[in-house]
């Protein structure tokens, strides 16, 4: 009954979690005319992220040892990125 119980459905899986920032400024320059300034700072703090631990108990070196990061071809496993934009609003 629990032999294809696995051990990440008791535990959970591991938090994945990262901080993103952004800043804007809006500067007037004539009456009609403003430039917006802005910066997103992704995985601002630089964290990394792994996946989940092993959790084969007939190997107990790795038994939850952390060994590996995802790959994906997606931005948010990469390392912090800073994005930059200036747009003219009339």
């Amino acid at each position: 009954m629990f032999e294809n119980l696995r051990a990440q459905h008791l535990f959970g899986d591991v938090p994945w979690a990262t901080l993103d920032l952004s800043l804007s400024k809006r500067m007037t320059i004539t009456e009609r005319v403003h430039i917006r300034f802005s910066a997103d700072f992704l995985n601002a703090l630089n964290h990394p992220l792994f996946n989940d631990p092993a959790l084969n108990l007939l190997a107990p070196a790795s038994f939850g040892v952390l060994t590996s990061e995802p790959t994906s071809s997606n931005n948010f496993y990469k390392a912090r990125q800073i994005q930059l934009g200036l747009r003219i609003e009339f």
